[in-house]
């Protein structure tokens, strides 16, 4: 094996950790007799899959600025599979390359803060999911909770436009979800709004009790559902 430097040895010892710890999650979710939720224990398994890999779009956007400042901003995917390479000793499998391709897009346009179908793709390239470009692929809400959190972090003075809260409302309407936190989904929520044909009922009472639990317990089931989400959209 060849030679690196030390934050290349940090980066590898750091996937190495994640790597365990997904090791050790899928042996718990591997058992559906412990009492996890099925859309945490989901979420569990998707991240233990996407830790193996090292794949964390913030660690590896560091990493590229760290070495590389911000040259790597605008070079030919190539130029980049070669660099991890023959530099660093990293394989660009499919989901490094789609992650790369889209950190590069975030840094150089504004592509997936004003259009719906490039913040889809690049949040399923952040979480290692498979792209289709020819068709939609709704996100998850959570995975769409934490796009948005991934890209605020990159480009904290970046607006989104109202396409994308539209998009963001429409994949969580669709998931059941009634009401949409502000820290969670942005402005998602009058987007959503718009599309329930009743928002009297258990959406106003979740609103009105968040962020503690309402009494109902249609209301405690979309509480618990937000409660995952945050959970899941916290570990980016």
């Amino acid at each position: 094996m060849q030679d690196v430097d030390d934050p290349t040895r940090d980066f590898m010892s750091s996937v190495a950790d994640s790597a365990k710890a997904g090791r050790n999650i899928l042996r718990v979710v591997e058992n559906p007799s412990k009492a996890i939720p099925t859309l945490l224990q989901k979420k569990l398994l998707n991240d233990a899959m996407h830790k193996e890999a090292g794949l964390t779009p913030l660690k590896l956007l560091g990493f590229l600025n760290d070495h590389h400042a911000l040259a790597w901003w605008d070079w030919e995917p190539e130029t980049l599979w070669q660099t991890l390479a023959v530099e660093h000793g990293i394989e660009a499998t499919d989901d490094v390359k789609n992650m790369v391709m889209a950190l590069q897009n975030v840094v150089t346009t504004n592509a997936a803060f004003e259009h719906w179908h490039i913040f889809e793709k690049v949040g399923h390239a952040f979480y290692g999911n498979p792209l289709d470009f020819h068709v939609v692929q709704p996100m998850e809400p959570d995975q769409a909770a934490g796009t948005l959190k991934i890209l605020h972090t990159i480009r904290p003075k970046e607006e989104f436009s109202a396409e994308i809260w539209a998009y963001v409302s429409s994949c969580c309407h669709s998931a059941g979800l009634v009401y949409l936190p502000q820290e969670l989904f942005g402005h998602a929520q009058a987007e959503l709004a718009r599309v329930q044909k009743d928002w009297s009922g258990v959406g106003r009472e979740v609103a009105g009790a968040w962020p503690r639990p309402p009494e109902s317990e249609a209301g405690k089931h979309q509480f618990a559902m937000l409660q995952e989400i945050a959970t899941m959209a916290g570990a980016v």
